[in-house]
Parts: structure tokens; C-alpha cells; sequence
């Protein structure tokens, strides 16, 4: 298993990308495509990276590089390639591949879907913040949704919440 970094020139992959993305979240949880056509060719911070299996293209990771962390905005590996262990292999590449704390949102643990998915990190070595946290709106039209953060590594939600979330709202969200 590989990571693969992509721009919009990547013929191959990236139509695959973009529709992995819209079949993976609701429409309030991801950008507008042209903004994410930006961010992935000329965003220095953003990586847009397709999970491949010998050719095969499992799944999508995008994340930021931040000086003290990660941030993984989106992650999503194929419908016909869940359950069988590349969601788990490809967060324990990240750890390696970026050596740093990793942050990330979740929804809050209301139902069974993102229940499972909090366990999902768990299990991972993430660790769920309780503080109040809310993702800013993609777009103008929507609205602050509730989220909470999960971290992987040296972060601690007493000391770091308050930096973690203004670098990802500023440089995320432009708020």
C-alpha cells in the first residue's frame, strides 16, 4: 500500500477522487470542487493522496501540514474495499509518513454510523476531545456544524484545543 500525491492533472485518479468525495460526505462536509481543484494544485499545505494497492486506487487521504500537527480533512476508502483492513493500514502509513500529531473531525457519536466510526479511530490510537468544537461552513449557505476532534499522538485537549482549532479554522475554513 502507497500514498500517491495527485493534482487535477492526474487524469488517471482524479475524476475518481472528486467522485469518492461526493459519494463519501454530505455536501456541508466537503468544498466547493472548484476550491478543492485549487487547494490540490497550488495549496504548498494541502495534499490530495489516493491510496493505491499495486495500481488499484483504494481510497482518497487529504490532509494538511501544519508546524505542530496533521490535520486529515477527508478520508474514505471504496465502498467495495471497506472491512477488509486498508482504512487501519492507511492511517498506520500517515503515522509513519508524517511524524507528527494527526488531527481530525468526527461527528458527534449519535448514531450508529458515527459511533462505529469514533471507534474506528479508537482503536487506531486516537484519542476523542470533549471540548466544544464546531466545523466552520464550507460554503456561505450553510451553517456551523457540531463536531468534535480526535487526535493521534502528543496532543493534549487541556493544553493544545485552542491552537489545533484556530490553525484548522484559519487555514481550513479561512475564518
Amino acid at each position: 500500500m502507497d500514498f500517491k500525491q495527485i493534482t487535477t492533472k492526474d487524469f488517471k485518479y482524479y475524476s475518481s477522487v472528486e467522485k469518492l468525495l461526493v459519494n463519501s460526505f454530505p455536501k456541508n462536509e466537503y468544498r466547493d470542487l472548484s476550491d478543492f481543484r485549487d487547494y490540490t494544485d497550488s495549496n504548498p499545505l494541502f495534499h490530495n493522496n489516493i491510496i493505491l494497492e499495486k495500481d488499484q486506487m483504494l481510497g482518497v487521504i487529504t490532509y494538511w501540514s501544519f508546524q505542530r500537527f496533521t490535520y486529515i480533512e477527508h478520508f474514505a476508502i471504496e465502498k467495495s474495499m471497506q472491512g477488509k483492513g486498508f482504512g487501519a493500514s492507511s492511517l498506520s502509513l500517515l503515522k509513519k509518513t508524517v511524524n507528527s500529531p494527526i488531527a481530525l473531525e468526527v461527528e458527534l457519536p449519535l448514531n450508529t454510523q458515527a459511533s462505529r466510526r469514533v471507534k474506528f479511530y479508537t482503536r487506531q490510537g486516537f484519542k476523542l476531545w470533549n471540548n466544544h468544537y464546531e466545523q466552520p461552513p464550507y460554503r456561505s449557505s450553510d451553517d456551523y456544524c457540531p463536531m468534535s476532534l480526535m487526535v493521534y499522538g502528543n496532543l493534549q485537549s487541556t493544553i493544545d484545543f485552542d491552537d489545533v482549532r484556530n490553525t484548522i479554522y484559519k487555514e481550513v475554513y479561512n475564518v
